[in-house]
């Protein structure tokens, strides 16, 4: 596994996008700020990164009006990492793109791209993307579908591809700076502007994406049926059952 020692000089920065507005769960507020264990999900998952030791720093990718609110809880906890807040864009892809921007004069060289509303990543599953990343160019988290898929065009099946070959991807997503940032630069350059999932754009310029195995309990906060799913695994990552 990677460590401080093996990366040398190594830039790694992770970059956390927290753009919701909370609409799909009915909340006044994005889901990063719901609170579970009396922290809300953002600091859950900041602190992931920081304990990390082979993250240097963060940026965590922000809709405009919640940024002084995130910047007053983040200096409340006094993490012993640099912590950025910027404003983030009208889509996914743009506040991707806003941060890779923002990271440009700070000769980066590994970035790893997390949803913050995804607190139960895990250390060993950032070290082994990030080393993948420096031996491959491009990391997708992902775990083996236990779900039959089917594909549909017109509310009829159209195919149901074998299942053995399918994957859901999650997040991280890690990739070498010069690799992500060329992919957003083209599909702006290209007007492609309709993806949420920066692996795709990384395809689009013909670059090979290598797979690292994720966990099922690396879920994200989407919907409300998902809190009691979130209790149960605060719970169980505590260690109390």
């Amino acid at each position: 596994m990677l460590d401080r020692k093996v990366s040398g000089f190594m830039r790694i920065y992770a970059i956390l996008l927290a753009g919701g507005s909370g609409s799909r769960m009915n909340m006044d507020k994005p889901k990063q700020f719901l609170k579970f264990e009396d922290k809300t999900i953002m600091e859950h998952t900041v602190e992931k990164f920081v304990k990390s030791q082979i993250i240097d720093e963060i940026v965590i990718v922000m809709n405009k009006q919640y940024i002084d609110e995130s910047k007053a809880i983040i200096d409340k906890r006094c993490y012993d990492k640099r912590i950025s807040i910027i404003e983030g864009g009208s889509s996914r892809q743009e506040s991707t793109f806003n941060a890779l921007e923002y990271l440009k004069d700070k000769n980066p060289e590994i970035v790893v791209i997390h949803d913050i509303v995804r607190p139960f990543i895990t250390d060993a599953i950032i070290r082994e993307s990030v080393e993948e990343a420096r031996i491959y160019g491009a990391v997708d988290v992902c775990v083996k579908t236990t779900d039959t898929i089917v594909q549909s065009s017109n509310g009829f099946i159209d195919t149901i591809p074998k299942r053995e070959f399918l994957y859901n991807g999650q997040t991280p997503q890690v990739f070498k700076y010069e690799i992500i940032k060329k992919a957003h630069d083209v599909a702006v350059s290209e007007k492609f502007t309709d993806t949420t999932d920066d692996v795709k754009l990384v395809l689009r310029i013909n670059e090979k994406v290598k797979i690292v195995e994720g966990s099922y309990d690396n879920v994200k906060l989407t919907t409300q049926s998902d809190i009691e799913l979130f209790k149960k695994l605060f719970t169980k990552e505590d260690g109390r059952i």
